[in-house]
């Protein structure tokens, strides 16, 4: 049997040293880019692969043992100048970055929009920092502009926070389909009989509609009458959502975060949560121990993408991939206090078979 090539093997076709091809590959910056092509070219000639054990043991000693090989861009191409105010996309870098860490990479950080800053000057970074990986955080997932697309054409390259239906990058996503599902079966888990969503729209529509989708596939198997409609709003006052509580009563509201303020907008009308009215979030903020729902656990998304990139890499995968793949995290449920404490006959049995 023809033995393994090692990394000898190829710094011998080379004519380097065994480190500088480990460097090469890698992505070491202090290598040449022509050389580290021709050491990578010889590798995939031999059939080299790495070590997976190797790598894991390098992982596991911790990010001050590992020397920084190289950077990966986190490109974020929100136009909204408040961006880094919001708590979840603060947890989506950070799951990039601490993984980034993890691997003994740096993170070199490019928010688009940033006056002075154009795709130009955004480009010549990215080529004099040898940047191999990004890890793109679009503002629209179905809408990225062209000359962004451009900027990681040549890259290994993934998505962060939802499925680029036009640009197929890979992506990773929180899977808002069984947050929706997992939200409504809590409800009917605790008696409720006339679970309602309200959200915004275009947040709907934005992931595919996938709040609504989960949502539906347990309300279906409800009976026709207590069945309600979704709403999906236009804005966030709280005429239409009043509307709609007023026509339809839900005994509890289903909703995407915090800033549809369910308690708020109902006290007017004398409703209080959660005595007369239930209140599940899609979106539990950290920390946040009052509201009853689902942490998406972002930081796990950002650490997602950056797997993907990182995988792409190892392999010189780059521009858009022959097909598309996706991770999508599930989120998990956190007891608050804005539902019923008391579970239907049905779950309780539930529970004491499983105990």
């Amino acid at each position: 049997m023809t033995p393994k090539p090692t990394i000898r093997t190829i710094a011998e076709r080379a004519g380097v040293s065994p480190m500088t091809v480990s460097r090469a590959l890698n992505g070491a910056r202090y290598v040449a880019a022509e050389k580290r092509k021709q050491i990578r070219a010889i590798a995939r000639q031999l059939g080299y692969r790495p070590n997976p054990s190797a790598r894991q043991l390098r992982a596991w000693r911790g990010p001050k043992e590992m020397d920084c090989r190289e950077f990966i861009a986190l490109l974020i191409e929100k136009k909204d100048p408040e961006w880094a105010n919001s708590w979840k996309h603060r947890s989506y870098v950070a799951g990039v970055q601490r993984r980034a860490t993890q691997f003994g990479y740096k993170v070199q950080q490019v928010w688009v929009y940033e006056p002075g800053w154009n795709v130009g000057r955004i480009r010549r970074l990215l080529t004099a920092a040898n940047i191999r990986g990004t890890v793109l955080f679009p503002n629209h997932y179905q809408e990225i502009p062209d000359d962004i697309l451009s900027l990681v054409a040549r890259h290994s390259c993934a998505v962060l926070g939802g499925q680029p239906s036009k640009s197929p990058f890979h992506f990773a996503a929180i899977d808002d389909f069984a947050s929706a599902r997992t939200a409504a079966r809590q409800a009917l888990a605790r008696g409720y009989r006339r679970p309602g969503l309200a959200l915004l729209g275009w947040i709907d529509e934005l992931i595919d509609r996938r709040y609504s989708a989960g949502f539906m596939s347990v309300q279906q198997d409800l009976p026709a009458r207590e069945r309600l409609p979704v709403l999906r709003l236009s804005s966030f006052s709280p005429e239409e959502f009043v509307r709609w509580y007023t026509k339809h009563r839900p005994d509890v509201i289903i909703t995407h975060n915090r800033r549809i303020a369910v308690d708020e907008w109902l006290r007017p009308l004398r409703v209080s949560v959660p005595r007369d009215v239930g209140w599940i979030t899609l979106d539990v903020i950290p920390g946040d121990d009052q509201v009853s729902g689902l942490d998406t656990r972002s930081e796990f998304v950002g650490a997602a993408a950056l797997d993907l990139v990182l995988g792409q890499m190892q392999r010189d995968e780059t521009g858009f991939p022959e097909f598309q793949k996706g991770v999508f995290i599930e989120g998990v449920w956190r007891e608050g206090s804005t539902v019923r404490k008391t579970f239907s006959k049905s779950a309780k049995a539930a529970r004491v078979e499983e105990a």
